[in-house]
């Protein structure tokens, strides 16, 4: 080599190194280049800072100021320090605290230093507290000649900028005792800085007069009777007084006044007085009752007199549900009293009269009758004998029907008829396959029809299986070299069947499946939808291709790099060989440029592996060999030691400036990559750990240089403190002292510990009546005390205890009956109080009022002249009356005589119930019999009345008697025969017509028929004849004409005969969706006229490939519809059009001459259908087979 490591190198020169290496051969070869070595500058400027602190004051709630300051400057051995940046600089914003400005500065060698000015902006507060009271005026009544009262309010409160606002003195307090008249209460705050503010509460304490006048009612409750219509009356009676404890007491309104028209029922009069001279108003009321007096009977509506229902012969009766008569009353009350039934009731065949009676409140009577008609008629339909409801006829497939024989249906009835009148089909008629309902109906000689039904089923049997159609008998594919064989796709056999669907059930094998190489039976199998099964086989052939695939290499590490130290020529590689694999299952190692462990040289060598298959196709497989050289060896690094610095308590940072570590590396260069700190950056109170980190020029990186940088903080400010207010506590009068808790004071210290050297007292001490003065001092852990906190404690003495009342006892007093009140006089309850003086504030009644009839409550209150209100003081005074005098009845029935219809054994009697009178009242009028009572013909009884009072005293004056006879006055009761139908076939006239005839009945037993227009038996014609019948009974009491009607219809029952056609097949093209069909339409004929009620296609109409059913339905002038007549018509498609196939253009190789033969890869052919599917059937080469020189035809055959 041209020079050596480690040798010296001129500062500011570029010197080439050559190094020559020569082999055991001679062969040299050289390697060279260049090492320049450059002078550079790592020393940084040096920053100048005239002033590092400046401060600032701005008032509290100000955000900031604007401050202007001289800036850093700085040299360097350049020459030359540029400012680089600055986080702020003067004139800029500054905000309220501490804002630390940090210059930078840079030589050209790119070596910075920095520089800090910290600005500490300062809050200085002026501003007084702002005081806020609630309430301004605070305004309390007392009663005439109270000097006072104690007063309660929500205090003043303050609150300043600084946080705090102290409230320092005021003039009073709540609960104070305030004089009649007006008191200024004064409240005066302080801020911490001094700053003073007040406000003041206004205390007015008003004499008011709060008793209102006592109202005195001579009569609260006045009664006078009307005749019932009558609207009302004039009303005369004495008006209400009242006294006031002012002298003056004044009407100022009334409802009404003596000699007002009052209405019929209750009108409260109110009374109010006022005003005294204080205003307290007073009200009473006088309750005016204006009562009517009833005589008239209720009226009963009866919704239907006579209520007819039918039962089956032979009933005896029958339960009947009816609208109950009502009745309505001038009173608006009508009480049903009595009913000989009721709705629901179980009636017997005949007539029965049911009867309802009404009463009033006022014991007036009314009665209402219904009569209940019960008749026997036939409504049992005949009974249908269907000797088999289904029958069941097979027909070969595509039949359209047959003749079906079978027993027709019978009937029986009660009535011995029953009369076939109409059936849809007979035996031996001729049914469609499907399914056909054969309707019959009967009908009694009563009209009452019964219907039965047979179904006729007529099923098709198919025996014929489907054909299957194959397309091929063999299907020919070839497969890749060394596989097993190959997907083979071909067009599956299909199947038709004369059912028109035949379904596959199996195959052996289907399109897109793998076939082994060799030959493979398919087979299908096809069933139709009656299970008849038909099967189709093919074969399917696959051959192996020749094998033109060449082994495939595998380079399992891809190229490989090795390493060297710096100055080594060559180095000895392992590594994993490539391998191949062939389709053959062989591939053999026939050359290789190098082996596992062989000497690589330093740069990159490529490497070759050759591999061949039997049928010598050759692979190939590379990879490189790098081998470099390269430097491992980090640089040693000289790290400095811990740096410690204080600064004041408070202060967050300060600018530290050390000296920086160094570093060398044997390759002559070193640099520092990386440093979280630089010497004058300002570092928290607090340690910081500082990194340096250096690399060489290859890379390698020393182990990182760590040091620490600790701020300490030294503490020389007291503690804040956090005051209390003035504590207020009330106890009650005449008590010395009382235990106090209260919040104490707090104290906060920027150390974070503070601790309370002493205090005068403590929560939960006793502190007398009065004002204590409470002091508490704090200092800090650094033993810096604070100003001592000082405030009052003010315990105030006042009267809560309400006065003790003696309350007077209930009182009771009796007076005669018929008075409304009475006065009464008692001892007033009295009061004492603590205070000495105990006042009545007001009662609701006093002695010598006037009291009502019934229990009054009387309240007193008191109160002391502090306003402590004792419980009021409640007691009853109650009147009661007695009651000496009989009651009296007022009105009283007279005799009574009613007669019945003959055979009626006797009747229900109402009357209007007797009515008394009596000062105490009526407690009860009861009587031997009541009204609504059954009597029996010929019978005479006695009616007695007692009345009672509510004092138990009694009158029995009232009786009378209730006598009943009996006399015929009712016709026969006729049960008519209901309107008869018969139906005969169209054409028919007249016909004999059977019916049961009407019937009657008679109280008197005997019901004679008196005419008749017709008679069972006798000859109707078509249409609508009146029957009558007339029955009468032996006292010449006629019933109304039994009249009904029997109607003939003749009418058409049978459906039109429809000709059906049958199913329609068409061919189409495969890829044709549709098709338009012509073909002859269905007919239909009938008795009257047949026409086409609907039909779901018409000939001409587009039909769909597939099966498409349609039906037609054909209906008479008398709405018989035939049985749909339905047809198919299928329209299917065959494929005649061959695939078309897309070939490829002639292909021309080139080989070396002498070269036999060459593999050629191309794209096969392909081919599409309109069916959809084309497949390759064979071809006579494969892409990638050898072709030999010169033209060779290649041929691909499709089918569809």
């Amino acid at each position: 080599s041209s020079h050596n490591p480690g040798q010296s190198f001129t500062t500011g020169t570029t010197t080439t190194v050559v190094y020559t290496a020569t082999d055991a051969f001679a062969n040299v070869g050289q390697c060279a280049f260049t090492i320049t070595v450059t002078a550079t500058d790592t020393t940084p400027p040096v920053v100048t800072v005239s002033s590092s602190t400046i401060t600032r004051q701005v008032e509290v709630g100000t955000p900031g100021v604007n401050v202007f300051f001289t800036e850093p400057t700085a040299t360097d051995n350049s020459g030359q320090a540029i400012l680089i940046s600055r986080t702020n600089q003067p004139g800029d914003f500054f905000s309220v605290g501490q804002t630390i400005v940090t210059y930078t500065f840079q030589d050209p060698s790119g070596n910075p230093a920095s520089g800090t000015v910290t600005i500490n902006v300062i809050e200085v507060d002026t501003t007084p507290p702002v005081v806020t009271v609630p309430s301004t005026t605070i305004t309390r009544q007392v009663e005439v000649g109270s000097s006072g009262v104690n007063v309660f309010y929500t205090e003043p409160t303050a609150t300043d900028n600084s946080g705090q606002a102290i409230l320092t003195s005021r003039t009073n307090q709540p609960g104070d005792f305030f004089p009649v008249g007006q008191t200024t209460v004064t409240y005066t705050f302080q801020d911490p800085s001094g700053n003073p503010a007040s406000g003041t509460v206004t205390i007015n304490v008003i004499e008011v007069d709060t008793t209102p006048p006592v109202v005195t009612v001579p009569s609260t409750t006045i009664t006078r009777q009307v005749e019932v219509g009558s609207s009302g009356v004039n009303v005369f009676y004495t008006e209400p007084t009242a006294t006031d404890n002012s002298g003056q007491a004044i009407l100022t309104s009334r409802t009404n006044q003596p000699g007002d028209f009052f209405p019929v029922g209750q009108t409260t009069v109110t009374y109010t007085f006022s005003q005294d001279p204080s205003g307290n108003p007073a009200s009473a009321t006088v309750t005016i009752n204006v009562i009517e007096v009833d005589t008239t009977p209720p009226v009963v509506t009866v919704p239907s007199t006579t209520i007819t229902r039918q039962v089956e012969i032979g009933t005896p009766g029958v339960n009947v549900f009816y609208t109950e008569p009502t009745a309505t009353d001038n009173s608006g009350i009508a009480n049903l009293v009595s009913r000989t039934n009721q709705p629901g009731d179980f009636f017997p065949v005949g007539q029965t009269d049911v009867t309802y009676t009404f009463q009033d409140p006022s014991g007036n009577p009314s009665s209402g009758t219904v009569t209940i008609n019960v008749v026997e008629v036939d409504t049992t339909s005949p009974v249908i004998t269907v000797p088999s409801n289904t029958i069941t006829r097979e027909v070969e497939l595509g039949t359209p029907g047959v003749n079906v024989f079978y027993t027709e249906p019978t009937a029986t009835d009660n009535s011995g008829i029953a009369n076939l009148v109409s059936r849809t089909n007979q035996p031996g008629d001729f049914f469609n396959v499907g399914q056909t309902v054969v309707t019959y109906t009967f009908q009694d000689p009563s009209g009452n029809p019964a219907s039965g039904t047979v179904t006729i089923n007529v099923v098709e049997v198919d025996t014929t299986p489907p054909q299957v159609f194959v397309t091929t008998g063999e299907v020919v594919r070839t497969a890749p070299f060394g596989s097993s064989g190959v997907n083979v796709f071909f067009t599956e056999p299909v199947a038709i069947d004369n059912s028109g669907t035949a379904d596959l059930v199996s195959q052996t094998a289907q399109p897109g499946d793998f076939f082994p190489i060799g030959s493979t039976v398919v087979t299908y199998r096809y069933r139709d939808a009656s299970g008849n099964e038909a099967t189709g086989t093919f074969t399917v052939t696959v051959e192996e291709m020749v094998d033109t695939t060449p082994p495939t290499v595998t380079v399992s590490g891809g190229n490989i790099v090795r390493t060297v130290e710096l100055g080594q020529s060559r180095l000895s590689v392992i590594y994993t060989e490539p391998t191949a694999t062939d389709n053959s299952g062989e591939a053999n190692l026939v050359s290789r440029t190098a082996q596992p462990g062989d000497l690589f040289p330093v740069g990159t060598t490529t490497v070759e592996y050759v591999y061949q298959d039997p049928a010598g196709n050759e692979g190939r497989g590379q990879f490189t060999v790098t081998v470099i050289a390269v430097d491992t060896t980090p640089p040693s690094v000289n790290c400095p030691n811990n740096v410690f610095q204080e600064v004041e308590l408070g202060t967050s940072s300060a600018p530290v400036f050390f000296t920086e570590p160094t570093a060398f590396d044997i390759s002559g260069q070193a640099n520092l990559v990386t440093r979280t700190a630089a010497p004058g950056d300002s570092f928290p109170v607090g340690t910081t750990s500082v990194s340096y980190i250096f690399s060489d020029n290859s890379g390698n990186e020393a182990e990182p240089c760590t040091f620490t940088v600790t701020i300490s903080a030294v503490d020389t400010t007291p503690p804040t403190v956090n005051c209390i207010n003035n504590v207020a506590q009330t106890v009650q009068l005449g008590t010395g002292s009382t235990q106090v808790f209260f919040t104490e004071p707090t104290a906060f210290d920027i150390s974070g510990q503070t601790s309370l050297v002493t205090r005068t007292s403590a929560p939960g001490d006793s502190f007398p009546v009065g004002t204590t003065s409470v002091t508490y001092i704090f200092t800090d852990a650094s033993g810096n005390n604070a100003q001592p906190c000082t405030f009052n404690v003010v315990i105030n003495a006042v009267d809560t205890t309400p006065p003790t009342v003696n309350c007077a006892n209930n009182i009771a007093q009796t007076i005669e009956l018929g008075s409304t009140s009475a006065v009464v006089n008692y001892a007033e309850p009295s009061a004492t109080d603590i205070s000495g003086t105990a006042f009545l504030v007001s009662r609701s009644s006093s002695p010598g009022d006037s009291f009502p009839i019934g229990s009054t409550t009387v309240t007193y209150i008191f109160s002391d002249q502090s306003g402590n209100e004792a419980p009021p003081c409640v007691f009853t005074v109650t009147i009661g009356t007695v009651d000496t005098m009989m009651p009296m009845f007022t009105s009283c029935p007279n005799n009574i005589v009613q007669s019945v219809e003959l055979g009626v054994p006797g009747t229900v009697i109402s009357w209007t119930t007797p009515t008394a009178n009596d000062a105490a009242g009526i407690a009860s009028i009861v009587s031997n019999l009541q009204p609504g009572s059954f009597f029996t013909v010929g019978e005479s009884a006695t009616v007695t009345y007692v009345a009672t009072d509510n004092s138990g005293l009694t009158d029995n004056s009232c009786s009378f008697t209730v006598t009943v006879f009996a006399v015929d006055t009712t016709p026969p009761s006729v049960v008519c025969t209901n309107n008869v139908f018969q139906t005969v076939e169209l054409g028919t006239n007249p016909v004999q017509v059977f019916y049961t005839e009407p019937t009657a009945s008679d109280i008197s037993g005997q019901a004679n028929l008196v005419s008749r227009t017709n008679v069972p038996g006798d000859s109707f014609p078509v249409g609508t004849s009146t029957v009558t019948y007339v029955f009468a009974d032996n006292s010449g009491n006629t019933a109304d004409a039994c009249s009904f009607t029997i109607t003939v219809t003749a009418q058409d029952t049978t459906p039109p005969t429809v000709n059906c056609i049958t199913n329609i097949v068409r061919t189409v093209e495969l890829g044709t969706s549709s098709v338009q069909v012509f073909y002859n339409e269905p007919t239909a004929s009938d008795l009257g006229q047949a026409s086409l009620v609907s039909r779901t296609a018409q000939p001409g109409d587009n039909f769909p490939v597939g099966v498409n059913p349609v039906t037609y339905v054909f209906g008479d002038n008398s709405g018989n519809q035939a049985d749909p007549c339905t047809f198919t018509i299928t329209v299917n498609t065959q494929d005649t059009t061959p695939p078309t196939v897309t070939c490829i253009s002639d292909i021309t190789r080139v080989v070396e001459l002498g070269t036999t033969s060459v593999g050629i890869s191309y794209t096969e052919p392909t081919a599409t259908d309109i069916s959809g599917t084309a497949t390759l059937d064979s071809r006579s080469h494969t892409p990638g087979q050898n072709f030999p020189v010169g033209s060779t035809v290649v041929s691909y055959f499709f089918s569809d």
